[in-house]
């Protein structure tokens, strides 16, 4: 059975890249050719984007913190700040589950995304719920994500 989910508009597309990855015990590159140990893997990623939208342009710095389960499922706790090319500031914060293509350096992930700032010029954002799509692969660090209200 497929499920999905309505939107009401595009925020914003991003496209970015990993500028840093922290292990805590085990290389990125090493874990992606061995078992996941029972405890599981962390790594934080450093990263920036470039933000284009109907209603949203400009830049994001942010951290992703990752833990990979034993079982391959990946649980993603990022945060961001979205500079916008008007010179506002968004804090942006997502939750997700991400899943490796199997034989493949790339994962998929939805995303619940919550959004802050005291702008006026961009207060509307205060109040949505934000859900969204990204794809990353880790073999290049680059990522494409889409960020939709609901």
């Amino acid at each position: 059975m497929s499920e999905s989910i309505a939107v009401d508009e595009v925020l914003y597309e991003a496209k970015g890249q990993i500028t840093k990855t922290t292990d805590f015990g085990i290389d990125l590159q090493v874990s992606s050719r061995t078992p996941s140990p029972p405890e599981g893997l962390r790594f934080n990623f450093d990263w920036h984007a470039e933000v284009a939208g109907p209603r949203i342009k400009g830049k994001m710095e942010g951290v992703t913190y990752s833990y990979t389960r034993s079982d391959g499922v990946t649980f993603v706790d990022w945060r961001s700040v979205l500079s916008t090319a008007d010179g506002d500031r968004i804090s942006v914060h997502a939750e997700a589950i991400s899943k490796r293509q199997e034989g493949t350096s790339v994962f998929r992930q939805r995303e619940s995304i919550r959004f802050h700032t005291a702008s006026p010029r961009y207060s509307w954002i205060n109040h949505i719920q934000g859900w969204g799509t990204n794809t990353i692969d880790l073999s290049t660090g680059k990522f494409a994500m889409k960020g939709y209200s609901a």
